[in-house]
């Protein structure tokens, strides 16, 4: 083992070595100088634990982790007994509670199992293990999945009963490694696995009996870019037809071929299955997969949310997806569909299915390619008196200003509307306006309305200024990445600083506003009782304007719950200010200045 010269000695392998450079640490002559740099006390951590945290040390200095699980051994005050009794010198241990604190500070990653395995330290476990969010992740990011390490999560659970949720990161989870975690993945309300690999069990006949037990308490279970066996979908269909408590699944990024999704899908028809969502993001699915999930859905009554996204289903897929919200007694509350393939013609179904349908409050399409003609078609199925829906979300569908009168006649008819996201569309200001009529209306329900990048200008603050001003729903306004420049604020600080104004959030973000902004919308809070939220961020101020507008935050009476002024160019002259609003207003519970001090590195 050893190699003698001179002056040193080697040894042959590299985990000897790793050994004493961690008995270092612990031996105690010398100890003032090698261990703390002149720092004593509890302050104390060793050098060799020169990183900000575990997992930042094993990215950055991964030749250094096997002394650090060493040292971690040895700071075990029982083994470090038995071991000090045959070495014949005396110890330190003050780098205990040091590293202690410094294992724990970060992030759990499989490194830190092993640390806390070496330990031995059920005290110490038990303080971090109680937490009720478990994130099982890998130091640093790798292409490919490493071997759970069973032995020490095993050490790491074993007095852990109960969890809110467990997520396990790039992760190879052989049938073994499974059946010994089962007892505390069912104990946990959300079980997560993402870019993990499972093997087939060959002894069970492909059989993963670990997805299924009678008292179960997962109720979400989700599978993101994982790797998973033929039998996989045999095992989820049992699970969803039998589950009590299982209400949520999610696969994201998955190869989901027919034959698969229509075994998955056996379980939808079960009476027993309680599943209220489904996610089937980015799964490869066509218009067939779309009747064969139909399908299963018309024999359904438990299912509430479906999500699509990501998914080339073309118009083909919307129509058999409709047959389902025409069935009687459908219960489907949400429908996601983003990045489809699609074309206006797909709205001829959607128009059809929304005149019957009455289970239906949320409808999300992004990118679907819509245009007007989708747009004028779906309008005319929201302009009936029945239509349940509450939520239209038509983000980036390549709608114009043509279109807005049809939504300006939407808003002025349609009584159970909430909530009309209409971002990343070319409106213009000519478009705005007539949506301003609608908002205007006495009788006008809508609560929440989405503009961003919207082409906006500060023309269009002029009719928005009404709508602050009049409205007495809407309460929430995103008009973020719109060029309303100074002169449209200061036009829209007349209606918030109008006493009828209800707006409760205001979002701003990078619309080329300057610090004159920030004088107009100091001078509106101090009359406004009403806006709780008002997000700046992404513009370009001056530290004089932000002072402005912090005077106005420590005024008795602001209402204001969270502000954001992150990106804006300011110095850390801005400090003291900021700091005195703190200190002033009890109201506030978040300011969002990341990033915002362009003369100090981020933390």
């Amino acid at each position: 083992m050893w190699k003698p010269q001179p002056t040193t000695a080697s040894v042959s392998h590299k985990s000897i070595q790793d050994f004493f450079a961690a008995l270092y640490y612990v031996l105690d002559e010398d100890a003032e100088v090698k261990e703390t740099g002149m720092v004593s006390g509890d302050k104390f951590l060793p050098r060799v634990c020169r990183g900000r945290s575990l997992i930042f040390q094993a990215e950055n200095q991964p030749y250094l982790n096997s002394t650090i699980q060493f040292l971690f051994g040895l700071l075990n005050n029982d083994q470090l007994k038995a071991f000090v009794e045959g070495l014949g010198s005396s110890v330190s241990l003050r780098a205990k509670s040091a590293m202690e604190k410094w294992l724990v500070d970060g992030r759990l990653c499989t490194d830190a199992l092993t640390c806390f395995y070496e330990a031995q330290d059920k005290e110490l476990c038990s303080r971090v293990f109680s937490a009720k969010d478990l994130v099982f992740e890998p130091c640093f990011y790798s292409s490919s999945m490493e071997n759970v390490r069973i032995r020490e999560m095993l050490y790491c659970l074993a007095d852990q009963r109960s969890f809110v949720s467990i997520r396990l990161e790039d992760q190879l989870m052989r049938p073994r490694d499974l059946e010994l975690l089962s007892p505390f993945f069912h104990s946990s309300s959300k079980l997560c696995f993402s870019r993990c690999g499972f093997a087939e069990d060959l002894a069970r006949g492909g059989k993963a009996s670990w997805m299924s037990k009678q008292d179960s308490k997962i109720e979400e279970l989700e599978f993101q870019v994982s790797v998973v066996t033929p039998s996989f979908y045999e095992d989820l269909r049992s699970v969803i037809s039998s589950s009590r408590s299982l209400t949520k699944l999610v696969l994201g990024h998955h190869t989901l071929e027919d034959s698969a999704l229509k075994t998955m899908c056996d379980g939808l028809r079960q009476p027993g299955c309680v599943l209220q969502e489904l996610s089937l993001d980015d799964c490869n699915l066509t218009a067939p997969s779309c009747q064969i999930l139909g399908s299963a859905m018309k024999e359904n009554r438990s299912l509430h949310k479906l999500d699509l996204a990501l998914n080339k289903i073309e118009d083909e897929g919307v129509k058999f997806l409709c047959e389902v919200l025409e069935v009687p007694g459908c219960t489907l509350q949400e429908l996601r569909i983003e990045f489809s393939d699609l074309t206006p013609a797909c709205c001829e179904f959607l128009r059809s299915a929304l005149m019957t349908n009455r289970s239906l409050t949320t409808l999300y399409l992004r990118e679907c390619n819509l245009e007007d003609t989708g747009a004028k078609m779906l309008c005319e199925a929201f302009r009936q008196p029945y239509c349940s829906v509450k939520m239209l979300a038509l983000f980036e569908n390549h709608i114009t200003s043509s279109s807005c009168e049809d939504f300006r006649s939407v808003i002025l008819t349609n009584r159970t509307l909430t909530n009309l996201n209409l971002r990343d569309n070319k409106l213009g200001d000519s478009g705005v306006k007539l949506l301003c009529e609608g908002l205007c209306d006495p009788g006008c329900t809508v609560q929440e309305m989405e503009l961003t990048t919207c082409e906006l200008t500060q023309a269009s603050c002029m009719d928005l200024r009404s709508v602050l001003a009049t409205s007495r729903s809407l309460t929430k306004l995103n008009l973020s990445w719109n060029s309303l420049e100074d002169s449209g604020v200061k036009v829209l600080c007349e209606g918030l600083g109008d006493p009828r104004c209800v707006l409760q959030e205001l979002k701003l973000y990078g619309c080329d506003l300057s610090s004159s902004s920030l004088q107009d919308l100091a001078s509106a809070l101090l009359t406004n009782q009403s806006l709780t939220s008002l997000d700046l961020a992404g513009n370009k101020f001056e530290d004089s304007g932000v002072k402005r507008l912090c005077e106005a935050l420590q005024t008795p009476g602001c209402a204001l719950q969270t502000v954001r002024v992150g990106y804006c160019e300011l110095t850390s002259s801005c400090t003291e200010e900021f700091m005195a609003v703190i200190d002033a207003n009890t109201s506030l519970e978040e300011l969002d200045v990341s990033f915002g001090y362009e003369d100090v590195a981020p933390l």
